[in-house]
């Protein structure tokens, strides 16, 4: 599953939101492509959370988060009382969600809350994954373009732009 493009889109009075239509057609496809002959298409299941390292959520398909949750569970040890912690913590603040027939999903008040989203947002598709953002975070470079080249450079060849 890939998405990309930075999509603004509005948080309407009951805090629902559309997905955009090039996301929900990656994610139905999929779904549908899991189904057996005959077998009636199921609403999209979605987990939502917060960021641990930006001001945004993180949208993930259930099958990508089952994934991520299985990794994160894989490398902290289940009797050690510290690392059963940092695991409460990284699926706490997680809610389900599950799309609706018009391609809607409701972001609840406690995670709009947390990271200030108002009505006006933007969803950036990131690979696996899709960030939803406050629009204003979103509408200057994140990185200097100067620096992006010469990171980006860097990060590919291992050498330093000159």
């Amino acid at each position: 599953m890939r998405f990309s493009g930075n999509i603004a889109a509005k948080i309407d009075a009951k805090s629902r939101v559309f997905l955009p239509a090039s996301f929900r057609r990656e994610m139905e496809s999929r779904l549908a492509a899991s189904l057996t002959e005959g077998q009636e298409m199921p609403p999209v299941q979605l987990y939502l959370r917060r960021d641990d390292y930006q001001n945004c959520l993180l949208v993930y398909p259930a099958e990508v988060w089952d994934k991520e949750v299985a990794e994160v569970r894989a490398r902290l040890d289940r009797c050690d009382p510290v690392e059963q912690d940092l695991f409460r913590s990284f699926v706490m603040h997680t809610e389900s969600v599950e799309m609706d027939p018009q391609g809607r999903i409701l972001i609840p008040k406690s995670l709009r809350t947390e990271i200030g989203l108002g009505s006006e947002v933007k969803f950036l598709g990131l690979d696996d994954k899709i960030e939803l953002w406050p629009a204003e975070a979103l509408d200057k470079p994140r990185i200097a373009p100067d620096d992006y080249r010469r990171m980006l450079q860097e990060k590919m060849t291992g050498k330093p732009l000159l």
